[in-house]
């Protein structure tokens, strides 16, 4: 017994792959925040040190 139409099979194979191109934008997306972060969080880091040494 097949598994479905051949529309169906392609559907299935279309959702799966806007899925995979969905995590990896998302993961580029993390990338990204987690750069952000880090940025923000040197230039404070640096802020605070040359405040300091006032």
């Amino acid at each position: 017994m097949s598994k479905g139409s051949i529309a169906d099979v392609r559907f299935r194979e279309m959702r799966r792959e806007l899925g995979r191109i969905r995590r990896r934008e998302q993961r580029k997306r993390h990338a990204h925040q987690l750069l952000n972060a880090t940025g923000y969080l040197i230039v404070i880091m640096a802020v605070a040190v040359i405040l300091l040494s006032l």
